[in-house]
């Protein structure tokens, strides 16, 4: 093989090999084959493993991503044996080795390009929030919970206490150098204090200590001369580290977030600030202004860090993502590259020296190491597709099913283009709490959104634009909303235990409000318009003539809490979602006809498809399930989404299923794959993927056998027939190259060529 590769590329392909190995270490463990079958796909397209083997192989997937700047995983090398949260590590200067603390009050140092422990652990008594290494390496200094701060003394892997600095009393939140290695500043909550290095006794000696104040976070400029300092009241205040004087206070937002991290620009001119709300803030020191600001609500913001160089930041944050940003470009949001793989919150991200690392440590007590390159960074920011920001918790179609429309604990709602899944126009904003509901109005021209803010909002469909006042006569949460068939009314239901019929054109309320005496979480028309459902806690659904509000039938009771209904299209029956099942009942025979036990969790979502010959629903197990309306019978169970699934839905023309998640995406399912597939037709690979059930990263055939290994970072946005699109933040389409996915005892056939003949040939 290195005879195809130029020598000056060598190098290169030694590192790709390392990183090739590194990031699909689960797969090759576990199943060698699985080289050339999954990690082989789903490597970088650029790398030169990729390119030398790729075309070396047949009968394997194909991996195309959007949304991202460059398709396979940006994961390195994960750091395993950790049992405790990791608060914070530290590259050595020559960037060769990671240092490592632990709240278990271990210290551990890694070989940054194996993973492999260099010399044995040092072990505290207490926790260690802060860490420190000297420029030249020697010395590794270490704030401990206590208040107290270890210097150890580093020789040729051997490691010794050469102090203990003594004075705080309470957790050393931060230590910086300054000229030089010559004075240790130390900072913890409310107290900071300064040492001078004495080289001939080996040992720092004080020299000067000030009070802070009650601060939440503290940090140093590169240089060490300029402290700033994070408070519970909201400030951030500069202060110079050498004589203890307060040099500057940020504006402070009015009721606004706090700031929990702040980490100075290498050059000393600006300030990355990180607060609670997810903001992120570039505020310039000379100018005493704002660059750049990231509203984008992502969880509190951990940890901030520049690259060596300026031009890059990394954010790590309780929503378990590494964010990345050039600064000398957009820097907005929605440039940022995203890394995953973290499974709780994000406590320290550093830049390695040469800046071509991302060292992330979490409370899930990993660390990993990321591939920051990208061509000297002059492609580095992503153009993901706009995303909601938190779960998706409704989806409606647009009855031509051109545009979806969804609403979001984001507090947003947003229009889709259902062909391209492009935004139609921004994020329509003005709600104040989660929204829980949307709905079309049957002519396409309306949006109606309910939210935890107790009002419901009208949008102009065409254009985004708000639709008269807000609607706010709800006095508890309004948890869903629906267009009558003629479009000129609209029920919605809410925790006050009322249900209201608001006139459309007027916004005013009917008269004849129903009072179901429960808290109302669906309600559906009947296709004629003339009866209104509702359902809720205590498993009732109650039915009303929606022109007199007069009860039409006694209740029909249930033994479970009912979260979403659906009226057939004859109008003869109701179907609706409880814990662990579909039900149907005959709304004129007032009793249960037929139930579906499939799920394992509570069912969020049912549906009827246009004719009447399907139901779907949604639940928490995160599947997705459809059945046929007269039998009962399950015709398919689709698994894809990463989170609860909120709410499905069938287009008019019954050609797809839209549903969302709180996985924070929206999925096309195109019916004809999931009858092609369930019926045996289609393409081997297809059939084979569609029908796999996920696992630990796997996707298993129906014996338990491995068909596709997925990384991490891609499992909830992976995009395999049957569905066609998916709305969020990245998608990962899989295809089959051939119509033939190796696997099994065949899988050497995906090697092409005579091995004894073939170039690819190691």
């Amino acid at each position: 093989m290195l005879h195809q590769v130029r020598d000056d590329n060598v190098a290169k392909l030694l590192r790709d090999a390392n990183t090739f190995v590194t990031s699909s270490r689960d797969a090759i463990e576990h199943s060698a084959p699985h080289i050339y079958l999954s990690a082989l796909p789903f490597s970088a397209k650029d790398s030169l493993v990729y390119k030398t083997f790729s075309g070396c192989c047949g009968g394997i997937i194909a991996v195309n991503p959007f949304g991202t700047d460059r398709p396979g995983s940006r994961l390195t090398l994960r750091l395993t044996g950790l049992e405790s949260t990791i608060d914070t590590v530290v590259y050595f200067p020559d960037g060769r080795q990671i240092v490592s603390s632990s709240t278990d009050g271990v210290i551990r140092f890694w070989d940054a390009r194996t993973g492999e422990e260099t010399i044995p652990p040092l072990r505290s008594p207490s926790s260690i929030h802060s860490l420190l290494l000297a420029k030249d390496g020697r010395r590794i200094i270490a704030g401990i919970g206590d208040g107290t701060v270890n210097v150890w003394s580093l020789n040729a892997g051997h490691v010794t206490l050469l102090q203990q600095l003594h004075g705080h009393t309470g957790p050393i939140r931060s230590i910086k150098h300054s000229l030089g290695d010559s004075v240790l500043t130390i900072a913890s909550f409310s107290k900071i204090s300064t040492h001078i290095w004495n080289a001939e006794r080996s040992q720092y000696t004080p020299s000067l200590q000030w009070y802070l104040g009650d601060a939440i976070a503290v940090t140093f400029s590169s240089d060490g001369e300029t402290l700033a300092s994070c408070s519970n009241d909201g400030s951030v205040r500069l202060w110079n580290s050498a004589t203890g004087e307060p040099t500057d206070q940020l504006p402070q937002i009015p009721h606004g977030p706090i700031c929990l991290v702040v980490s100075f620009s290498p050059d000393g001119g600006s300030m990355a600030l990180g607060y609670d709300t997810g903001m992120i803030r570039i505020w310039e020191l000379q100018s005493r202004g704002i660059s750049a600001e990231f509203p984008k609500r992502v969880g509190p913001i951990r940890s901030l860090a520049f690259s060596p160089d300026g031009h890059l930041l990394a954010a790590g944050s309780d929503d378990t993502r590494v964010r990345l940003w050039d600064l000398r470009h957009d820097a907005s949001e929605s440039a940022a590259i995203i890394l995953e793989g973290h499974t709780n919150r994000i406590n320290s991200v550093i830049f390695s020296p040469d800046e071509l690392f991302i060292v992330s440590a979490s409370e899930d007590c990993a660390i990993r190491i990321w591939d920051a390159s990208s061509g000297g960074h002059s492609t580095l920011a992503a153009h993901p597709l706009s995303a909601h920001d938190g779960a998706v918790n409704s989806v409606a179609i647009r009855p031509d099913g051109s545009a979806i429309v969804s609403g979001s604990n984001d507090c947003a709602v947003r229009v889709w283009d259902a062909l391209t899944g492009k935004l139609e126009y921004p994020p329509l904003l003005g709600h104040a709490a989660p929204v829980y509901s949307v709905a079309i109005s049957p002519d396409g021209r309306l949006v109606a959104s309910a939210s935890r803010d107790r009002t419901v909002r009208l949008w102009d469909l065409p254009t985004g634009e708000a639709v008269n006042e807000p609607l706010k006569e709800h006095e508890g949460f309004v948890t869903t909303t629906v267009f009558s068939p003629d479009s000129q009314w609209l029920a919605t239901g809410s925790y006050d235990k009322s249900v209201r019929l608001w006139n459309v054109a007027t916004g005013k309320t009917s008269t004849v409000n129903p009072a179901p005496d429960f808290w109302v979480t669906a309600v559906a028309f009947s296709p004629d318009g003339r009866l209104l459902a509702a359902g809720g806690a205590g498993g009732h659904i109650h039915f009303w003539h929606s022109a007199t509000g007069q009860r039409a039938c006694q209740p029909l009771r249930t033994s479970a809490h009912i979260s979403s209904i659906a009226i057939s299209p004859a109008g003869t029956h109701v179907v609706f979602g409880g814990y662990n099942m579909v039900c149907i009942l005959d709304i004129a025979a007032e009793h249960e006809a037929r139930v579906f036990k499939s799920h394992d969790l509570q069912v969020n979502s049912v549906a009827y498809s246009a004719d009447g010959h399907f139901i779907v629903s949604g639940s928490d197990d995160k599947t997705i399930g459809l059945w046929d309306a007269t039998t009962g019978a399950r015709l398919a169970k689709l698994h894809e989404h990463g989170g609860s699934v909120s709410c499905v839905k069938f287009t008019l023309d019954g050609q797809s299923i839209v549903s969302c998640s709180r996985d924070k995406t929206i999925r096309i399912w195109n019916m004809g794959e999931i009858h092609s597939s369930t019926s045996g037709g289609g393409s081997n690979c297809t059939a084979a993927l569609v029908s796999a059930t996920p696992k630990d990263g796997w996707l298993l055939g129906p014996s338990g056998e491995l068909l596709l290994w997925v990384p991490v970072e891609y499992r909830h946005y992976l995009q395999i027939p049957p569905y066609t699109m998916v709305i969020g933040s990245l998608r990962i389409v899989v295809t089959a190259v051939d119509d033939l996915l190796h696997r099994g005892e065949n899988w050497t056939r995906c090697w092409r060529n005579n091995p004894l003949s073939d170039p690819c040939t190691l």
